[in-house]
């Protein structure tokens, strides 16, 4: 039950540039309610917002009445589209800065927002970074709008800068950077010497089923869209040579698909393989969660991920999943080196080796057990109310 609020409680004003489902609106959610006690929220955005519908897909309990929801105005057309985010976002940016001083903290809870003072900034990812992405994940350049790296997007993303230029402060000095994994961390730190950076794991809600691990299928499952950084058609060539060893594991894909080339080529890729190969849609919430329970095996190959929620839920969901060796996702399974793979070759050797030996299988699933409890939404909330207490005193210190 969330307490009275009160006049006197800080203001914090938390940014986020449009609502869509994904990691970055679960942390959000789970932020706000982290905060609700103590502060009285402003949730700075674009578009339409429906706390209830967020509570229902993230597990969060915040009242429709404990937030006040300010609208940053748009033009009529960018107001309309479904794409141009980066238009949006520094439009949403400006909106920021021109109400940054009433608030005690602000909080941008996507990416960096340039309010013209000190925030805490939370780095999921690289979107907003097209020189890093392509930089860090040369094959994914070009997939998607953030990718790409040609004269036109270099002139639309200047064109963005002339809605909301730069304030002159330097974020990555002077801000609390908030991390969503070492690897975030050090891209941080030796791409733009960030100075104070903290790694807080983002919330991974929900209550798993308990399935025993002898009712579980040998099958593997893989989250995620259908498209190109993804690497879905990785993951069918890795299980492809499993199943060439001698193994009947089957893999079971939850993710939607946008209807670009790409996905179309994958799941034609899949068609033509069998059915082994089964397509789940994009499921959320229990049946996501039951369709994790009863695989034993997860399968990841988005090599760059800033953290990589889709594994964080393989393990607390209790499957034993096999990573790339590169970016955060490695964090998320302690580094395990039987774990971790840079090759479908090498993927496929430890994936062998894995189902064949029972004795590292249970010790892997010991470890991942301990591994889940640092994803755990009460985990996430404490890290945000200690960083929001930390900045809170150093601002009002200096009023």
């Amino acid at each position: 039950m969330t307490k009275e609020r009160t006049s006197n409680q800080a203001l914090i004003g938390i940014a986020h540039p449009r609502l869509y489902r994904g990691g970055s609106e679960c942390a959000l959610m789970w932020t706000i309610e982290a905060l609700l006690d103590t502060h009285r929220i402003h949730l700075i955005t674009t578009g339409d917002v429906n706390l209830d519908a967020l509570n229902r897909l993230y597990g969060t309990s915040v009242p429709t009445d404990a937030v006040t929801i300010l609208r940053a105005p748009l033009p009529a057309f960018l107001a309309r589209a479904n794409t141009a985010a980066a238009l949006r976002g520094h439009w949403h940016q400006r909106f920021c800065r021109r109400i940054a001083d009433r608030y005690d903290v602000l909080f941008s809870a996507y990416n960096p927002c340039d309010f013209g003072r000190s925030a805490i900034q939370r780095i999921a990812d690289f979107s907003w970074a097209p020189d890093v992405r392509a930089s860090v994940d040369p094959e994914a350049t070009g997939s998607r709008g953030f990718h790409q790296t040609n004269f036109l997007n270099r002139l639309y993303l200047g064109l963005c800068k002339t809605v909301s230029p730069p304030s002159g402060r330097d974020l990555f000095a002077d801000d609390l950077l908030v991390a969503n994994s070492e690897w975030t961390a050090s891209v941080l730190k030796e791409r733009y010497g960030a100075r104070n950076v903290r790694v807080i794991y983002p919330p991974v809600p929900g209550d798993f089923p308990d399935v025993p691990w002898e009712e579980r299928a040998p099958d593997f499952v893989c989250l995620g869209r259908l498209s190109r950084e993804k690497r879905i058609e990785t993951i069918i060539d890795i299980l492809k040579r499993v199943r060439a060893l001698g193994h009947t594991s089957r893999l079971h894909v939850i993710g939607g698909s946008d209807g670009s080339s790409y996905a179309r080529s994958v799941e034609e890729m899949a068609r033509k393989e069998g059915d082994w190969i089964q397509w789940h849609g994009e499921l959320q919430g229990h049946a996501k969660r039951q369709l994790l329970a009863q695989c034993r095996y997860g399968l990841h190959a988005c090599p760059f991920e800033g953290f990589g929620i889709a594994v964080a839920e393989m393990v607390r969901a209790g499957c034993i999943p096999f990573v790339p060796a590169t970016g955060g996702a490695g964090e998320i399974v302690g580094h395990d080196d039987a774990l971790c793979w840079q090759s479908s070759d090498e993927a496929a050797a430890k994936i062998d080796q894995m189902l064949r030996t029972e004795p590292k299988r249970a010790d892997t699933r010991r470890a991942l057990k301990k591994q889940g409890a640092l994803f755990s939404t009460l985990s996430y909330q404490e890290g945000i109310r200690t960083i929001v207490s930390a900045l809170q005193t150093r601002f009002l210190s200096t009023k």
